[in-house]
């Protein structure tokens, strides 16, 4: 069986919705995901759960993410050994057992889905509703003014 699209939006309607793919592609999730990852061990190492370190500029492939996703079995679990195994690979193997410690998949799924959807919201989503607002008051403006415009009477 070949491939279908998920909705209208992957399909008829991706044109329209192109400029959100940045936003909401899985791709970006999974970067997305990193940052939430690395700010949260920067927390800890902060607050001192994790020893001071340096955390290194971390490239986050995300094929290397789906290969182990596709090993493991699950998503955030494979953005966490690939961090862990990025940390080793740079030096900061002291790093490696607090990536993702006290944290649940569902934290670091709902802050960086809030991220994606706020950054979308203000690069594209609130300039197409202000946008959209202003088309339908003029709109609107149209049809009172018909409505209150004097009849001609019928002979």
């Amino acid at each position: 069986m070949k491939d279908s699209p998920l909705s209208p939006i992957d399909d008829r309607y991706y044109e329209e919705a192109r400029e959100l793919s940045p936003f909401f592609a899985e791709e970006s999730l999974v970067r997305e995901r990193a940052r939430i990852e690395l700010e949260y061990l920067s927390f800890l190492m902060r607050v001192g759960v994790a020893p001071r370190s340096k955390i290194p500029a971390i490239g986050v492939s995300y094929e290397e993410v789906k290969g182990l996703e596709a090993d493991l079995g699950h998503d955030v679990k494979a953005l966490e050994v690939h961090l862990v195994n990025r940390l080793r690979a740079s030096g900061r193997e002291e790093l490696a057992p607090f990536v993702h410690m006290g944290l649940t998949s569902e934290d670091v799924n709902n802050l960086a889905y809030e991220r994606l959807l706020l950054s979308a919201l203000k690069s594209v989503m609130i300039g197409e509703y202000l946008g959209l607002a202003s088309d339908l008051a003029m709109d609107c403006e149209r049809e009172v003014a018909l409505l209150l415009a004097p009849r001609e009477q019928a002979v």
